[in-house]
């Protein structure tokens, strides 16, 4: 997970309202944009036990068994590698402060007129047309960039220099040709965007006032920052692990019982995002992924079970119990015991708690075995 990607879960989980949320999904980050749940978490509409989503089949195939230990790479299907006392680095970049430092911005600014200048934070309309349509993604509200950071298409943020609250502009612009899309690789475009409002600068006037006076100048808290943003990098040691392992990992199959069981729950996981808004999930402007989730998913746990396997690992009733509640994330789950906790899981996700949480035991203990470097 970059150090970027952190960030932005950090937000999402803190800001219950977003419209752009993060859940775990058998280990795997998914943004996906969704409608207002005031839970935080993707629930369904308080499904009956009789339509519980823990079927042991969805008539397409064999399903692995529910936290059954295999090891794949024997069967040929992956291969590990050294899979134990990798390299991975946990230090604060300059990128991880400016991020933070943006994010803070976006939390607790005032809305300025203007006009805008390089490097500000700025909050925008737009409506991209190619010939004069609109073309799919091309348009948002409240969409929040900063000048200058090379977040967007080249030549879509320089010309918002100088535009004040409520201005709009037809801003012309060219997709580089390897884009990445074939609809837009090369194309000319106009973007009519409109200026809603200037976001506050980070300087000293601002870090005094977020911090109720507690720090003076930026650089005094930018030194703060490094502290705790260290303290969270080791919350994500491992993930950060993880993450270096599976683009080391060779996958020369997909194990049929493991996919046909993420598949599963991938599609019981668009029928809850669908019962919880009452919206389909075309309606909504999603994609359905089900194939890709699906495939992360099950090389996940594919991992997991043989590295647990090979090193005779065994998680224990403790910790199966408090990382269930860890992810429910929720005091009134306090003193529930492990088997209603379950339940809940299944409610919220969808997915099967005891390979989910595996994947979560095995990334402990490989993190345990890196070697930190700064």
């Amino acid at each position: 997970m970059s150090s970027k990607e952190k960030r932005m879960e950090k937000k999402r989980k803190e800001d219950k309202q977003a419209t752009i949320i993060a859940i775990v999904f058998g280990g795997v980050l998914i943004g996906i944009v969704i409608g207002v749940l005031a839970s935080g978490l993707i629930r369904g509409s308080d499904r009956d036990q009789s339509d519980d989503t823990r079927s042991e089949g969805d008539g397409s195939g064999v399903m692995a068994e529910s936290g059954v230990l295999v090891d794949y790479q024997e069967q040929g299907l992956i291969d590990l590698g050294d899979y134990k006392g990798k390299p991975i680095s946990l230090a604060v970049t300059e990128e991880d402060i400016e991020i933070e430092m943006d994010f803070l911005v976006s939390d607790n600014t005032e809305q300025l007129d203007g006009p805008a200048k390089e490097g500000d934070m700025v909050n925008v309309d737009f409506v991209g047309k190619i010939d004069g349509q609109e073309f799919e993604d091309g348009s948002a509200e409240d969409m929040e960039l900063k000048i200058g950071a090379g977040d967007f298409i080249e030549g879509l943020d320089g010309p918002i220099v100088g535009m004040k609250s409520g201005e709009t502009k037809d801003i012309e612009v060219t997709f580089p040709e390897d884009y990445g899309d074939e609809e837009l690789d090369g194309k000319d475009a106009v973007f009519t965007l409109t200026l809603n409002y200037v976001m506050s600068t980070f300087d000293d006037a601002f870090v005094q006032k977020i911090s109720n006076g507690e720090y003076q100048t930026v650089e005094d808290y930018k030194e703060y920052m490094k502290e705790y943003l260290y303290e969270e990098n080791m919350e994500y040691k491992p993930d950060t692990y993880w993450d270096t392992l599976l683009e080391e990992v060779e996958v020369t199959d997909v194990d049929e019982g493991e996919y046909n069981k993420a598949v599963k729950e991938a599609t019981d996981m668009y029928a809850n995002f669908e019962d919880a808004s009452g919206e389909s999930v075309e309606d909504m402007g999603m994609d359905d992924q089900t194939e890709e989730i699906a495939y992360d998913v099950a090389v996940e746990r594919m991992i997991a079970k043989t590295v647990a396997k090979i090193e005779n690992l065994e998680m224990s009733d403790d910790f199966y119990h408090d990382a269930l509640y860890k992810e429910l994330d929720d005091e009134e789950f306090a003193d529930m015991s492990t088997q209603e906790l379950e339940d809940e899981y299944w409610s919220a996700y969808a997915t099967d708690p005891k390979d989910d949480m595996l994947v979560y035991f095995v990334k402990d203990y490989l993190a345990e075995t890196a070697e930190v470097v700064e």
